[in-house]
């Protein structure tokens, strides 16, 4: 396996973790589609997550950095206004976390 290969692995990886912590920490919204896309100028994978919350929709790309490349609010709202800012403890949990994993390594 090449190191980009190994590189993108770790990168969809964290994205799996991310997305159990998103699903877990944001309860009144849902995840009803996840697409995984390579970001060029970074040279990594990103995964859109499209939030739903009734009539609402609102698209949300992160990075295994825990960086929001994007927010697309799909419909005439969002789906909470809030969702941005509740998005932002888990993302700092989440970097908290591969922080001490990889210093582990």
């Amino acid at each position: 396996m090449t190191q980009a290969a190994v590189e993108n692995q770790d990168a969809i990886s964290k994205l799996d973790l991310l997305e159990y912590l998103i699903t877990d920490g944001i309860p009144y919204a849902v995840i009803t589609e996840t697409e995984d896309l390579w970001h060029e100028e970074d040279e990594t994978v990103v995964r859109a997550f499209t939030f739903n919350n009734g009539m609402r929709e609102q698209i949300v790309v992160l990075g295994p950095d825990a960086y929001i490349y994007a927010n697309y609010v799909m419909t005439e709202h969002s789906v909470s206004e809030r969702l941005i800012r509740d998005l932002i403890p888990i993302l700092f949990d989440f970097m908290t976390f591969n922080l001490a994993t990889d210093s582990n390594e």
